[in-house]
């Protein structure tokens, strides 16, 4: 089962799912399995070593309006019974969504609400759209899927991604286990994770910009 953590809505959690681990290529032992770091670069030697969230301190799943100077309306997505809205004000890391199905989208949103020390600055359904977006957002982490909705593959615009935001980590976040090696083989690709270890990906993203997971 996919790992997704906080309270999030039980319909949306088993539609990702289905979507995640319905089609070809998928590792069924994704869940098993840990993520990769790729060799030969700068933060390779930083922070402990990559750990799931702490299960007893959740932080409930947000979406967050992208700035560098950050006055946020936080909105919890996951129903009635979990809203309620706070101002933050923060200097946060930018994301760079890249992918083009809105549930996954959501989810990768969902995850990096429980640190407010990233922020979500854009999403993008394609590696062109996103080209063009991290020209202007300049962000620190981008989670990049492979399979997109133009005509380049994440694998094939990482170089181009590195060329434009030289200081954002990339991690390509996908289903396909197959890819773990033409990625390992892309220098521009700081980490490989299968969205079936969706829960990696914050830890992840810690690790790679030096944070180290927030203390509870």
């Amino acid at each position: 089962m996919i790992a997704i953590p906080g309270p999030l809505d039980a319909h949306l959690v088993g539609h990702v799912h289905g979507k995640l681990t319905g089609g070809d290529g998928v590792d069924e032992g994704g869940a098993d399995r840990e993520d990769e770091q790729f060799g030969g670069h700068p933060h390779d030697s930083r922070g402990a070593d990559v750990v799931d969230p702490d299960p007893s301190h959740p932080r409930p799943p947000g979406l967050f309006a992208a700035q560098h100077e950050l006055s946020v309306d936080f909105a919890l997505a996951s129903g009635p019974s979990f809203c309620r809205s706070r101002e933050l004000r923060m200097t946060a890391m930018k994301i760079l969504v890249v992918e083009d199905d809105p549930d996954v989208q959501f989810l990768i949103e969902a995850v990096f609400s429980m640190d407010d020390r990233f922020a979500v600055a854009a999403v993008a359904a394609s590696a062109e759209e996103a080209l063009e977006t991290a020209r202007t957002t300049e962000p620190g982490v981008i989670v990049l899927d492979h399979g997109l909705a133009g005509a380049l593959t994440g694998i094939e615009a990482a170089s181009r991604l590195k060329e434009v935001a030289p200081n954002a980590e990339i991690i390509l976040f996908t289903a396909h286990a197959e890819l773990r090696h033409p990625a390992a083989d892309e220098p521009a690709i700081d980490a490989f994770l299968l969205k079936t270890d969706s829960a990696k990906l914050l830890p992840l993203a810690q690790k790679l910009t030096g944070m180290g997971v927030r203390p509870a």
